[in-house]
């Protein structure tokens, strides 16, 4: 079952993320004033949009861990990740190479290692980004993945309370070693344990609880607001990382759960059709804006507020196209994740009146 609600909010956090990172950048390369950059980033593409994503992949990824083994459960994970992040790296390395990005972006052999390759968590490893650092949330996702798909050898229930095992560890981790793992570029020491697998694990979370209290909706929502205004600025003044990632992760997990609840619009509308392109945008936007800023720079094109839309509406038509290939691609490889593969039983099953001629053969030599 699908819920077109929650694609909704993928393109919702992927058009904030965009728009953060344009003032942010902006702001370097296009002069754009402190107060236009706060403008752009009112929403909190960083604090807001990406645990979003964070919250929706826990819920997504809960919801299909009901029905798959751990083995096409990662085969599945494997084949919505690598291919599409793979193909943008090589989009990505034409301009790079050649600086259209600008000189310090350009593309250097140290810079193809495992941990930027393979997504894994070595921290921000020996050499630079491949994608600008948009990658940095999605080792996240391959460690989430990972450990979830090892706790389906457990069972549902067994995964289940993985989970809240593992949530509990994260809020212990919060109090005894606050700070420790809240940076964006993960580390093996640290990874399993930072506080922003705090969002993914609401999301779990939010999809066990999607089946009830609909008629509290409203007050969840009423609710939201209040814990947006008191907990999650206390938190914001406390300078704690971790505790500002925990307020945000249960705003976020509350919004998931918001929109199962809620009427469902259509599936053919072309917001939630456009939730499938959303990985894409994600992983090129950066690179894409990037690209348009050194240009109007070189070339003396618009600088602050107009730069930065020219940037956005660049980045946005480019991500969407790129979105929609690596859906198809997706599309194409998905069904290997549901493939069936007969092996031959090995040892043939012998039936008790095949025993006695196999002895009088064996005999005979």
């Amino acid at each position: 079952m699908r819920y077109p609600n929650i694609q909704l909010l993928r393109v919702v956090a992927a058009v904030v993320v965009l728009v953060y990172h344009a003032g942010a950048l902006g702001r370097v390369w296009l002069d754009l004033s402190p107060g236009a950059e706060r403008r752009f980033g009112a929403w909190g593409g960083w604090l807001f949009a990406v645990p979003l994503f964070f919250a929706v992949s826990g819920f997504v990824l809960a919801h299909a861990a009901r029905s798959a083994t751990p083995g096409r459960f990662l085969l599945a994970r494997f084949l919505r990740l690598y291919p599409g992040y793979w193909l943008a790296v090589a989009v990505v390395a034409g301009p790079t190479m050649f600086g259209l990005l600008g000189p310090q972006y350009a593309l250097r052999p140290r810079d193809l290692h495992a941990d930027n390759l393979l997504l894994w968590p070595g921290g921000s490893g020996p050499g630079g980004s491949l994608l600008q650092h948009a990658e940095w949330s999605l080792v996240y996702e391959v460690v989430f993945s990972t450990v979830l798909g090892g706790l389906l050898l457990l069972g549902r229930r067994g995964a289940a309370v993985g989970v809240g095992v593992w949530l509990l560890a994260v809020g212990v981790k919060a109090v005894v070693a606050p700070g420790l793992g809240t940076v964006q570029f993960a580390h093996w020491s640290t990874v399993l344990l930072s506080g922003h697998n705090t969002a993914f694990l609401l999301g779990a979370v939010a999809h066990a609880l999607s089946g009830r209290g609909r008629r509290w909706r409203w007050a969840v929502l009423a609710a939201l607001g209040l814990w947006l205004w008191f907990p999650y600025r206390l938190s914001w003044r406390s300078g704690n990382l971790d505790c500002l990632f925990a307020a945000v992760a249960v705003a976020v997990a509350a919004v998931v759960w918001l929109a199962v609840q809620f009427r469902q619009v259509r599936a053919d509308h072309p917001l939630v059709r456009a939730g499938d392109w959303t990985y894409g945008l994600y992983l090129v936007h950066t690179p894409v804006l990037l690209l348009v800023y050194n240009q109007l720079r070189v070339h003396g094109g618009p600088h602050r507020v107009p730069g930065v839309l020219i940037g956005i509406a660049v980045a946005l038509a480019v991500g969407l196209l790129f979105g929609r290939a690596e859906s198809r691609l997706h599309g194409l490889l998905r069904p290997l994740a549901k493939a069936r593969v007969r092996v031959p039983a090995w040892p043939a099953r012998l039936s008790p009146r095949a025993v006695p001629s196999l002895r009088r053969r064996h005999q005979r030599f």
